[in-house]
């Protein structure tokens, strides 16, 4: 029998679909950034999922805690002398008991925040969490890729791929359906089909994502007041210039002035 989930609704299907990534390169990138623009210690992973980049972080020391809006994706983090709290909030308006050297916001998560609103709002709520001159870092991808998206007209650009991991085999396929010029948003479909050892699970997520470009942070840093630029980025490394041909993503790092 074949049920079917939401994306988020499967902690530990999500982590074996999006476990690919290296987060321990990812990770080291993060210790580096806080190493060259300040001396932070505490950190707090914003839309955590089940907690890769905590894990990896609090091994390296680190004192980590998480937001995120599942509860049952803050299950799934692992247990760690140095994961502290964990926060089940929205985290386009949140406020958390704490105050944190550093926040984070990775694989692209920042980009469900659709409206100029609720991305105002988020960056007031980080404001709010952050000690002085705290860092915010940011993971999103390139703003050429907006550029992949199909034409008004065209038929949707349709991506698969099959992995196994742990035995279990999953067969995703990934449309991009259109983009909305106007607003930024593009609307995808992702279906990912499970075969977790004769247990069968569609997971299924059509959530339009908001492509940010610079202007757009910069814009929304100045609406706050709170925050600088302080450097954009191309990739998981300070090499890699944003203009760069060889840019994969946008990483922003921001610093909190008042």
């Amino acid at each position: 029998e074949e049920k079917m989930k939401g994306l988020y609704e499967c902690p530990e299907y999500y982590s074996l679909i999006f476990g690919k990534r290296d987060f321990k390169l990812e990770c080291k990138f993060i210790a580096k950034a806080i190493k060259k623009y300040s001396r932070a210690k505490t950190v707090l992973d914003l839309a955590c999922g089940t907690g890769p980049h905590m894990t990896e972080l609090a091994n390296m020391d680190f004192v980590v805690s998480g937001l995120d809006l599942s509860n049952g994706m803050l299950a799934k983090v692992e247990t760690h002398p140095n994961i502290k709290n964990l926060y089940c909030e929205d985290m386009s308006d949140f406020k958390v008991p704490d105050k944190f050297d550093v926040c984070i916001c990775m694989i692209n998560s920042l980009e469900i925040l659709n409206t100029n609103l609720q991305l105002v709002s988020h960056f007031n709520s980080v404001s709010g969490c952050l000690n002085n001159g705290g860092l915010y870092i940011i993971e999103l991808d390139h703003p050429s890729l907006a550029f992949s998206n199909p034409l008004p007209g065209e038929k949707p650009k349709v991506y698969r791929k099959q992995i196994t991991r742990r035995g279990v085999k999953i067969d995703i396929t990934f449309k991009r359906e259109r983009f909305d010029f106007g607003t930024n948003l593009e609307y995808n479909r992702l279906i990912a089909d499970i075969n977790d050892h004769g247990k069968r699970v569609r997971m299924i997520d059509s959530s339009p994502v908001r492509r940010l470009t610079v202007s757009d942070i910069d814009n929304f840093v100045r609406v706050s007041g709170n925050f600088e630029i302080v450097a954009l980025l191309g990739n998981f490394d300070f090499k890699t210039s944003l203009n760069s041909k060889n840019a994969k993503r946008m990483i922003i790092i921001l610093r909190r002035t008042k």
